[in-house]
């Protein structure tokens, strides 16, 4: 049945892209970014300050480099395709590369428009992505950084890692009138781990996929006002990474499975061309399906506020809090220790002026705050940094 629906959906849009209409004979439309931003980092591996002394944690300046551009053209006024390219890379002395982080990834699909009546219209993007990411390792388990080693050591170092995403998606829309939209967003990832020659332990039992559904709602209440809600359903299955008893125990031959939902509200105000303000929040639960070990509550909110006080000139300001409760697993993996949990809340303020045409330059600083009972995963972080951004 779901080979059979695949086939249903790949002839419906090839019908659709030769259908007869109106052909576009401009070229494809090309937008390229890029930038180039010096800055300093006073804790880019995130250690915390009550395992290591504060003056033992590692501080430094980092280059900053980033680029894309994306490519679209219409077939027919019914149907188009595009394709983007984009990779970022945050680098920092030889002496401290184990700091270096750095992502890519590379995406194309088709835009289609399924049946249009009026202000009605039904549309769909079907996308395929590639992706790689080298960063600080992240357990997905706890969503907190790995220590090598013992945790108890004070010169633990988080480790590194390689990971390759390959997703396929297909979105939704329909325009049921001028201001409301309605999304349904899906997505199938498989993600991919490797290991970096000799510095880190075999990952390959985090390989694994996800399967994401996002049904949502836009209201354009007003010419100023937005309002967006939508929820998540998702599942996470492992290849290899054996799921844990209610003792914190690993259970051979059982990969470790999650689901999880969620609810999200965004609140968007323009009231002129200078201000727009948004708020924002988000609830959900991740459940550990074997005996519920990682068993989790959620939530986080944000707020932005963004005001041109003249042409060619921006700032803004943005605040985020999360919060996470897990409700059976503890510090040490025992019944009657301390449960895991924390807040993480993130404060950034940025500013910017056009030089030219293209060119902007930009700076930017924000600071972390990660408060957890695990004393390995309470961190403070600042950085700040300035660049030269293009656009085209």
């Amino acid at each position: 049945m779901p080979r059979t629906g695949f086939r249903l959906l790949v002839h419906s849009a090839a019908l659709i892209v030769l259908a007869p209409g109106p052909l576009r004979a401009e070229p494809p439309r090309v937008n390229l970014e890029a930038e180039v931003a010096a800055g300093l980092d006073t804790n880019p591996l995130e250690l915390s300050g009550e395992v290591l002394p504060r003056e033992a944690i590692p501080s430094g300046s980092f280059m900053q480099i980033s680029a894309g551009g994306r490519l679209a053209g219409q077939w027919t006024d019914r149907a188009g395709w595009f394709a983007s390219a984009e990779g970022h890379g945050r680098f920092h002395p030889s002496s401290f590369d184990e700091a270096d982080a750095s992502h890519g990834r590379m995406e194309g699909g088709l835009g289609l428009v399924l049946w249009s009546r009026g202000e009605r219209r039904l549309s769909a993007a079907l996308r395929g992505s590639f992706g790689m990411e080298r960063s600080t390792f992240v357990d997905p388990a706890t969503g907190s950084i790995y220590f090598a080693g013992d945790p108890n050591a004070p010169h633990a170092i988080p480790d590194r890692f390689d990971r390759d995403a390959t997703s396929v998606n297909v979105d939704l829309r329909f325009r049921a009138s001028k201001r409301l939209l309605f999304l349904l967003d899906s997505s199938l990832v498989r993600d991919d781990y490797a290991e970096d020659g000799d510095r880190t332990a075999p990952v390959d039992s985090l390989d694994g996929r996800s399967i994401v559904a996002r049904p949502g709602v836009r209201w354009n209440i007003t010419e100023s006002i937005r309002l967006d809600v939508s929820t998540e359903w998702g599942s996470v299955a492992y290849d290899e990474l054996p799921s844990l008893d209610e003792n914190a125990t690993a259970v051979p031959d059982e990969p470790r499975r999650y689901r999880s939902t969620q609810l999200r509200a965004a609140l968007r105000v323009e009231p002129s061309a200078r201000w727009s303000f948004s708020v924002g929040g988000a609830a959900g639960r991740r459940d550990d399906l074997h005996a519920g070990y990682y068993d989790s509550l959620g939530e986080s909110a944000y707020g932005t506020a963004s005001w041109s006080p003249r042409e060619g000139l921006r700032m803004s300001l943005q605040m985020s809090r999360s919060h996470v409760d897990y409700e059976h697993a503890t510090l040490d993996g025992t019944a009657d220790g301390e449960l895991r949990g924390g807040d993480v809340v993130t404060t950034s303020a940025a500013i910017e002026k056009d030089l030219f045409t293209h060119l902007t330059v930009r700076a930017q600083g924000a600071r972390v705050a990660s408060s957890n009972q695990d004393p390995l995963y309470t961190y403070d972080r600042a950085w700040a940094l300035v660049g030269l951004r293009y656009v085209h």
